[in-house]
């Protein structure tokens, strides 16, 4: 309770979100349940049903459950048998491998995370779905108010712009509502970044334990997403470790020292070299869309894991993420998604519009732009299908606009951000 009162939004407020996102849960569950039917592919649904495969093990051996839902012991050959029923738990077979000519990308099987996440809750939901919905998005909800609180104070008289970027935007608040990993990844980073601004003002050890551990869950999440944080990360423990001075040189240094390393990788221990992990994901999910035969692609091409391969793509993932999707279409997922990329947009126009280009506090400028064109990056590179990238991108365009909010300064935004008082009544 002490979190949510010292959170900066009234409990009238935090009530009409959490009921927000419980709508919005249930609509995309109904999605999933009447739009996207085929259950064994609808990703709420597999990681559902293999949940309650866990879940049954429970009566017959509750040591096994155990060691299945908290990954400890969880491949022990012993536990196979629990296991046949499942669709997504398993690592990639060497023969889809072999077939799409990559290596295993899923270095942590994330999958198993959601599917754990679904085993545990049917403790108190007994398989009733909108159950597992109210719990992720308390979840996501917690998530959202940590990252509120943790960049409020940076925002002064733009704190209810703030909140409706990290909490209103339209895809954000539909996808990261539901049974998907983005509602536990909005958790698990929310919370993480709380614990580590709230270190340097407090200087207590819990808040390093606790940032550690949600980085953790962030890796075993989506593991990409804290390769994106972690120049920020090391650029702002450099700069506040050194009295905060010369944040945006820190940035830069950290940055420059970042590409040396995978110039040298590439060339000297090119079996490191990330960009071969960045393009056999790549690679695998064009096939796979290929083979499912997925509507919307957006690229089909292969790229070479050299940097000057993969620069030569920066016009165009420039325009995949900012202007894809961006159509008249009569499939009503993409033209909502189009719409928000018109208001995305507009957004950024609005920010930069007479923007100051000394924010007041550099380095949370700095690691909010880092890891927002990092992960955009990495997205849109590595996702050939509209319908992935609006979902996606989710994890991304928020901090983005949060970075570009702390430069804007024009009448219109204090205006706007006047005319949103109203939500934090």
């Amino acid at each position: 309770m002490r979190f949510f009162g010292n959170s900066g939004l009234g409990f009238r407020t935090i009530t009409f979100l959490f009921l927000l996102k419980i709508i919005a849960g249930v609509g995309l569950t109904l999605v999933y349940t009447y739009y996207y039917t085929d259950r064994s592919t609808s990703d709420i649904y597999k990681y559902f049903d293999d949940g309650k495969v866990i879940y049954k093990v429970l009566k017959e051996d509750p040591v096994a459950y155990l060691k299945l839902v908290s990954g400890v012991g969880a491949n022990d050959t012993t536990l196979l048998p629990y296991l046949e029923g499942t669709k997504n738990w398993h690592e990639q077979s060497a023969d889809w491998l072999n077939l799409m000519s990559v290596k295993n990308t899923n270095y942590f099987n994330s999958n198993r995370l959601v599917t754990r996440f679904n085993a545990i809750v049917m403790l108190f939901s007994q398989g009733y779905i909108y159950v597992h919905v109210v719990f992720m998005c308390f979840l996501a909800l917690l998530g959202s108010i940590g990252l509120y609180r943790a960049l409020a104070a940076f925002y002064k008289e733009k704190e209810n712009i703030l909140l409706a970027i990290i909490f209103l935007l339209p895809a954000v608040l539909f996808w990261q509502s539901g049974m998907l990993k983005e509602g536990l990844l909005i958790f698990f980073t929310g919370l993480f970044i709380f614990h580590f601004f709230v270190f340097f003002q407090k200087k207590s050890w819990v808040n390093v334990v606790c940032a550690l551990l949600f980085f953790a869950f962030i890796i075993l999440c989506k593991y990409y997403v804290a390769v994106a944080m972690l120049p920020g990360i090391l650029a702002y423990l450099w700069q506040a470790l050194t009295g905060g001075r010369n944040a945006s040189y820190k940035f830069a240094y950290i940055f420059i020292g970042i590409m040396l390393a995978m110039v040298v990788a590439l060339y000297a221990l090119p079996q490191y070299n990330p960009l071969n992990t960045l393009t056999d994901k790549r690679n695998e999910a064009i096939k796979s869309a290929i083979f499912g035969e997925a509507n919307e692609l957006l690229f089909t091409d292969n790229v070479a894991p050299y940097p000057a391969d993969v620069a030569k793509k920066l016009p165009e993932l420039i325009r995949i993420t900012f202007f894809e999707p961006i159509k008249i279409t009569s499939q009503p997922m993409i033209a909502l998604a189009s719409l928000e990329n018109v208001l995305v947009l507009l957004l950024i126009l609005l920010f930069i519009f007479k923007a100051i280009f000394k924010p007041e506090n550099p380095a949370v400028f700095w690691f909010l732009l880092s890891y927002s064109l990092i992960i955009l990056f990495i997205i849109a590179f590595t996702t050939p299908v509209a319908g992935g990238l609006v979902r996606y991108k989710t994890a991304g365009i928020p901090f983005l606009l949060i970075a570009l909010l702390m430069l804007a300064n024009n009448k219109w935004v204090y205006k706007i951000n006047s005319t949103l008082k109203i939500i934090t009544k």
